[in-house]
């Protein structure tokens, strides 16, 4: 006698682009210090469980869940604006000093709201910085070194004076290894079309024959073609090297 099997139905979460529509949503952040002590620079992935939900709260589900960002925070209501962060770890803005204020970027551009309005979006890169504002008629760019490729990683970022607007981002890149500000312990380069480029940075070693990485430039208006002897960092500006292989 023949009997009547179960039809075995499944449900798919495929896209019609072929992704998978149960991928969770991140997005990563970072808070970083390297005005005064205590200085850190601590990134971490955080998973978007409501894409409504402002910075603030990522913050406080850090806080709770000790995930290496940070351990505490202070801030301060203004009205018809929000929050705003007063400091992170110990590490306190003081406009009234100095002009020194925690800046919100995304994707390397500054924003205007505070962490009360501002809501992260999946695949972005959020910073929480602390630097100094226009006190004075300084020129100012921030100066990212960035691996996430392979050991050792790191993420880097300094805030760095403008001396001379003539002056080529490898300079730059001596100063930062002279003066050991956090941004980078050493690097090495090499030539190229009559350009310097760079071979390492920390030991992190581009291997263009082995697997296409190498090292890129980009500032917020988009990559850099000009290779580090050639290019010259602009007023608030924001340069990113960073070891990748596409």
């Amino acid at each position: 006698m023949a009997t009547n099997k179960p039809i075995q139905t499944s449900t798919s979460t495929k896209t019609t682009d072929g992704s998978d529509s149960r991928k969770k949503k991140c997005f990563t952040f970072t808070v970083n210090n390297q005005l005064r002590e205590p200085f850190f620079n601590n990134s971490v992935t955080m998973e978007i469980e409501n894409e409504k939900s402002p910075l603030i709260e990522y913050m406080e589900k850090a806080v709770n869940e000790q995930n290496g960002l940070m351990t505490k925070f202070t801030v301060t209501y203004f009205s018809g604006k929000g929050y705003f962060v007063d400091a992170i770890n110990e590490a306190r803005a003081t406009y009234s000093v100095d002009k020194s204020f925690w800046q919100i970027r995304s994707e390397l551009v500054p924003t205007k709201q505070g962490i009360s309005s501002f809501i992260p979006e999946n695949g972005t890169e959020v910073v929480l910085d602390l630097i100094t504002g226009s006190c004075d008629e300084k020129k100012r760019f921030t100066f990212t070194v960035k691996n996430q490729l392979r050991a050792p990683f790191f993420n880097n970022s300094v805030t760095m004076e403008i001396e001379d607007e003539n002056t080529p981002l490898i300079r730059y890149m001596e100063k930062a290894v002279a003066e050991q500000n956090g941004l980078m312990e050493k690097f090495t380069t090499y030539v190229s079309d009559f350009e310097q480029k760079i071979e390492a940075i920390n030991d992190a070693i581009a291997t263009p024959l082995v697997d296409n990485s190498s090292w890129k430039m980009r500032t917020q208006l988009g990559p850099v073609q000009t290779g580090i002897s050639s290019f010259k960092p602009e007023d608030g500006m924001n340069v990113i090297l960073e070891l990748d292989d596409n």
